[in-house]
């Protein structure tokens, strides 16, 4: 793999932008911003620049630190930062064809975000916000040769082709190690299905500990403060917005979540479908399950929706699931005085938020054909 400059995600920009050169077809172009001195930390697959989509975000969740209750790695971001990430995301959602020039402000430059253009080995384009500094750590069990210096994620927008229709949903995915293959599976569902866009969070779940003195979420108390499905003060909500906010005019979309269950818990269920509501699932719901179901061959006893089992995986305290289905943003986080029910229930279950939860083996590398052919049986596109 040749490089014109030794440079993969680039902090460092010009105000015209360079196309990176390689010979077998993957390649990323630089972003204008305002940094001036170049970047020696490139973000590799192994010893070579990233050639695959798949590749690449291996990289990035391998990038993602796992627990540690000694050091506190996951820092929230702030308001301004919230509302820059809000501005890139909105821009790389409107910038097809055109990625390399969206400007990045100062507070993300500073956190050493960029966006950048990927063209994989099967020539789709992309438009990637992702972090490219990284820090070593160590503890007394691991030791993770790198991690993000800033763990606020990656934001991955499918480019439009002339020859291709966009499928008007995000794959979503919030927790990169407790949901074990997920990462790789969301990678590969977004592909193959030709969602518009695929969300990693760049935090798990447990990043700064688990324990009840561990940092909580803004939202809810019952969780942490690095699990980005359960708090909105995170980069991975505030893309969800915005994704929300482009779709707005365009008859809306799906976002689809998802997730791992251990191999005990709810009996029976290899695959939960529910839309945020512990009382009937979406006909959107149900229609992703039989595409799957017929796609997959799988036994369609132990794919179930809300209702059909015993199984409280059911999503109602996901955050973004409480937004897509109607709570005001005000009101996302408001509970009761006791016992932490929040306020105001979701006006709303129409299909725009869907969680699945899964077993191990149903997010296996063998059915992540028929989960994309599922989403594109079931969804619209544009």
């Amino acid at each position: 793999m040749k490089f014109t400059t030794p440079t993969y995600f680039l902090t460092t920009t010009f105000v015209t932008t360079l196309l990176l050169d390689i010979s077998n077809g993957a390649h990323l172009r630089q972003t204008t911003s305002i940094s001036t001195s170049p970047s020696t930390d490139q973000l590799y697959c192994g010893q070579a620049p990233c050639v695959t989509l798949s590749e690449l975000t291996k990289e990035l969740r391998n990038r993602v630190p796992r627990e540690d209750p000694n050091i506190k790695l996951y820092a929230a971001p702030n308001d301004a930062q919230i509302n820059d990430w809000k501005s890139v995301v909105k821009s790389m959602l409107i910038a097809d064809p055109r990625c390399e020039s969206i400007p990045i402000p100062d507070s993300l430059t500073e956190a050493k975000y960029t966006t950048a253009r990927f063209t994989d080995e099967d020539d789709y384009d992309y438009c990637v916000l992702s972090s490219l500094p990284t820090q070593s750590y160590e503890n007394n069990s691991n030791v993770y040769s790198k991690y993000f210096e800033y763990l606020w994620g990656t934001v991955i927008i499918r480019l439009r082709k002339n020859d291709i229709f966009l499928t008007k949903v995000s794959i979503d995915i919030p927790h990169p190690w407790s949901d074990k293959g997920t990462y790789a599976q969301g990678t590969s569902i977004f592909k193959n299905s030709n969602a518009k866009s695929l969300l990693l969070a760049g935090s798990e779940r447990y990043t700064n500990g688990k324990d009840e003195n561990s940092p909580k979420s803004d939202c809810d108390s019952r969780y942490n403060e690095a699990d980005a499905a359960h708090g909105t003060n995170n980069m991975f909500h505030a893309a969800v917005e915005k994704i929300d906010n482009y779709f707005s005019g365009k008859g809306g979309y799906t976002a689809i979540q998802f997730h791992g269950m251990g191999n005990t818990t709810c009996p029976g269920v290899d695959a939960f479908f529910s839309d945020g509501n512990d009382q009937e699932a979406s006909s959107s719901g149900n229609e992703l399950r039989w595409n799957f179901e017929t796609s997959s061959n799988f036994n369609e006893d132990t794919l179930k929706l809300v209702g059909e089992a015993e199984c409280n995986m059911n999503g109602t305290r996901n955050i973004q699931g409480r937004f897509l289905n109607g709570v005001s943003t005000p009101e996302l986080c408001r509970t009761e005085s006791e016992g932490g029910i929040f306020s105001t229930e979701p006006t709303r279950y129409d299909g725009k938020f869907l969680q699945i939860e899964q077993k191990e083996n149903i997010r296996g590398e063998q059915y992540y054909k028929a989960w994309a052919e599922a989403v594109i049986n079931s969804f619209p596109s544009y």
